[in-house]
């Protein structure tokens, strides 16, 4: 039963994902980008922590030059004028972020490197990475000994600050993608009150296709089943469509037998279809038609008519011409010629009347 799958029980499903989302981001194709700024954040969050543990080591060497305690650096040949040539303390070499970059003063036109001219912060080193600042190095800024390490520990301070913010905002965005994925995976309690309510009736959904066999599907379309998985939900009006929606195409269901049909049967099953595409303009009027749904509404009642009945052909019985399909192909597997071994078969077909 796709049709009471795809327009009934899908709406439930998504209905009740929407209820168990907790996140401020929307259940639709723009969901994806909750994942997008999560990472984003994380991106940012990870490199200015990696930039601030390299600042630390860069402020230990400031602190060693203070106190002329440096651990001279064993192969150091890049030329910088700086005061405090940070390059010549062996440490530097775990402050992995800050290269030997060569800078020139705009000023003096003296070249230090770019760590020991004042660029410390993150934003710095991305400028640089990019252009070639025109800026002064920290003797023409007038900034000399324990001044340039007050300096430096402003910086600190600021990307301290900075980080506690983007580890804020990026325990927000997985906290959001959490309760996103917790509703889309089918794992929030309303989907599990759902569930519950369709295992009451008798009905499982399918694991892996996430659909219900033909007898369960009956089940489900039972009107006292209806009433029991539908009661999960508020009573809002699309709820109060789906129901009469469901109710109606289980009668529908009820009236595919394989006998001859009276025409007060076939009247009620003209009758029927009209209300169910009633309900169902209600809350899915957006929806796309199936093949399933357009004979039902277009093609079953003028056979019904015709034919009086319904069920006497099923699509079982061509099913089953498969199987004879595949045993003649076997028989004529030996012809050469695809064609010859088709028309071999549609030829024992009307021998043998298949």
């Amino acid at each position: 039963m796709g049709v009471a799958h795809r327009y009934g029980f899908k709406f439930l499903l998504d209905l009740a994902m929407d209820i168990d989302n907790k996140s401020n981001t929307k259940i639709d194709k723009t969901m994806r980008n909750a994942k997008g700024d999560m990472n984003v954040k994380e991106k940012e969050y990870n490199g200015l922590k990696q930039h601030l543990d390299s600042f630390e080591v860069v402020l230990q060497v400031m602190s060693r030059f203070k106190t002329s305690t440096i651990i001279p650096a064993q192969s150091h040949r890049s030329p910088c004028s700086a005061e405090w040539c940070l390059f010549r303390d062996n440490e530097m070499k775990k402050a992995g972020v800050f290269k030997s970059t060569p800078l020139r003063c705009a000023t003096c036109s003296e070249v230090s490197h770019a760590v020991c001219s004042g660029l410390w912060s993150e934003d710095d080193w991305e400028l640089l990475s990019q252009v070639e600042p025109d800026m002064d190095c920290l003797r023409c800024c007038g900034r000399k000994g324990a001044m340039i390490e007050e300096d430096a520990r402003k910086v600190e301070r600021e990307m301290r600050e900075k980080l506690e913010e983007l580890k804020r905002e990026l325990e927000v965005a997985q906290e959001n993608y959490r309760m996103l994925m917790t509703a889309v995976n089918g794992e929030g309690e309303k989907r599990e009150e759902l569930e519950k309510a369709w295992g009451d009736c008798g009905a499982d959904m399918s694991a892996w296709q996430q659909n219900f066999t033909g007898n369960h599907t009956m089940k489900l379309l039972q009107e006292e089943a209806v009433n029991h998985y539908t009661s999960v939900f508020p009573p809002t009006d699309e709820i109060l469509h789906v129901k009469a929606f469901l109710i109606c195409l289980g009668k529908i269901a009820k009236l595919c037998l394989p006998r001859s049909m009276t025409d007060e049967e076939i009247a009620e099953m003209d009758a029927l279809l009209d209300v169910m595409l009633h309900h169902l303009k209600q809350f899915q009027s957006q929806e796309n038609m199936t093949p399933k749904l357009h004979l039902l509404l277009e093609h079953v009642l003028p056979f019904m008519r015709r034919h009086k009945t319904w069920a006497k052909t099923s699509e079982q019985g061509l099913e089953a011409l498969h199987a004879i399909t595949f045993m003649y192909l076997l028989l004529f597997r030996l012809l050469i010629s695809s064609t010859q071994r088709i028309t071999s078969v549609v030829i024992h077909f009307a021998v043998f009347n298949c």
